[in-house]
């Protein structure tokens, strides 16, 4: 499916049942927050599972593209440190950062930014985890004191759902400007359409 400025959203079946996953994930894991007791734990328990789901049908959508090493490097970096500088219940923090790095894909990957702004909001649970891992094994061995965890406040039930959608949209709208301003593409730009030509 081609949007306005010929920014493509959805290519395949894996794209549209990876983005639907992602998008239901985030709404799960956002009413988990605000439910309590089992109800809560299920729909975290659900709403995990399909992000973790999601995760390899969108990489295996942009491993498609054949994009260049530096760009699945720019991605994974994103992620990677705004697990580490944005916690979940920052609402302001987290759309700021995924604004910027959402953008930031669109602005390299233009031939298709909302997939690679998708991969890069769903690459940030598993990114989260993994930074938090790290430091409290940094604290645990510098000997420092665990921290107490507190109940999040009521905007964090929608940063879930505000990671996606502002990281989606934000690569879409700079992806859409890039191609209707004529700006010289990237090396993905370049491979997705020489693909398109050859399925054409």
């Amino acid at each position: 499916m081609r949007l306005r400025g010929g920014v493509d959203w959805i290519r395949s079946r894996t794209d549209l049942v990876g983005s639907l996953l992602l998008v239901s994930a985030a709404m799960l894991v956002g009413a988990a927050i605000v439910a309590d007791g089992a109800l809560g734990r299920a729909l975290n328990g659900v709403g995990a599972v399909c992000w973790f789901v999601a995760i390899p049908l969108l990489w295996h959508a942009a491993r498609r593209e054949a994009a260049p090493a530096w760009i699945w490097l720019l991605c994974l970096g994103l992620s990677g440190s705004i697990a580490f500088v944005v916690r979940p219940s920052d609402i302001w923090l987290a759309t700021a950062t995924f604004a910027a790095a959402g953008g930031c894909m669109g602005w390299v990957a233009v031939s298709r930014p909302p997939l690679w702004g998708a991969l890069l909001a769903a690459l940030y649970l598993p990114a989260h985890i993994g930074a938090a891992v790290v430091k409290v094994t940094v604290r645990e061995l510098s000997g420092g004191s665990a921290s107490i965890r507190t109940d999040p406040p009521p905007t964090a039930a929608v940063v879930p759902v505000l990671i996606v959608v502002v990281a989606l949209g934000s690569a879409w709208i700079v992806g859409t400007w890039r191609t209707s301003r004529n700006v010289p593409s990237s090396a993905l730009s370049r491979s997705g359409n020489a693909a398109n030509s050859q399925l054409g």
